[in-house]
């Protein structure tokens, strides 16, 4: 009788149960990743990457190879008008290892690095407001190297009579016609490829070796299948 009147409250007369016998709080468990359910995602983030970025890679190249032949239309149209009002096409540029760039080129040899259109499509009649640069060459180098190439026929005609090339000179105008226009292709290179006559061609795979390539002869064909 008198362990239970101890558990009386005598300040309101309410039955208090023992602390023996109160409940202990249980613990709150959170919904949570194990490591394993962790690791298998980022196995499917992997897996998922693996398919993609190649997917990706492939459709710049392919945007990156659409810009620069409409970049050659808009330079071959251009040196088209340059050639109405004029009577001839613009002359071309060289520029040499030594960084010396030559307007017109004069030397067209071993130490000429590379071919580049020059001031008269730009000024003092803007047949293009400026000259277009290289989406798919590879970064780094001035201003004349990152433009498109180009050679003007007759002009290197004189220059490799002028050495004694005759051969190499008559060969020209049936191959090209009156001017050449080449771009690096998804290699990233350009000219050493158009002088072993390596063409892009995407057929081969869009990533495969070759420069791009385009002709005032191949401009002529065109118009005429069109007509």
């Amino acid at each position: 009788m008198l362990a239970r009147l101890s558990q009386l409250d005598t300040s309101n007369g309410m039955l208090m149960k023992s602390p023996a016998r109160l409940k202990r709080p249980q613990p709150i468990w959170r919904a949570g990743f194990t490591l394993i359910e962790l690791l298998i995602v980022v196995a499917i983030i992997a897996i998922l990457a693996a398919i993609a970025l190649p997917n990706f890679l492939e459709a710049r190249t392919r945007a990156a190879v659409g810009r620069t032949l409409s970049d050659m239309r808009t330079l071959a149209t251009a040196l088209e008008a340059y050639h109405v009002d004029a009577g001839r096409y613009p002359p071309h540029g060289e520029v040499l290892e030594s960084g010396v760039v030559n307007y017109p080129a004069i030397v067209a040899g071993i130490t000429t690095i590379e071919f580049t259109p020059g001031l008269p499509i730009t000024t003092p009649i803007a047949y293009l407001t400026s000259l277009p640069t290289d989406p798919l060459l590879l970064p780094g180098g001035p201003d004349p190297l990152r433009h498109y190439g180009y050679i003007e026929s007759t002009r290197m005609i004189d220059i490799l009579l002028g050495r004694g090339f005759i051969a190499s000179a008559e060969g020209i105008i049936p191959a090209y016609g009156g001017w050449r226009l080449y771009a690096a292709g998804p290699d990233g290179s350009k000219g050493a490829d158009t002088k072993v006559n390596i063409l892009y061609d995407p057929t081969n795979g869009t990533t495969s070796r070759g420069d791009i390539v385009r002709t005032q002869r191949e401009a002529i064909l065109t118009r005429a299948e069109d007509e």
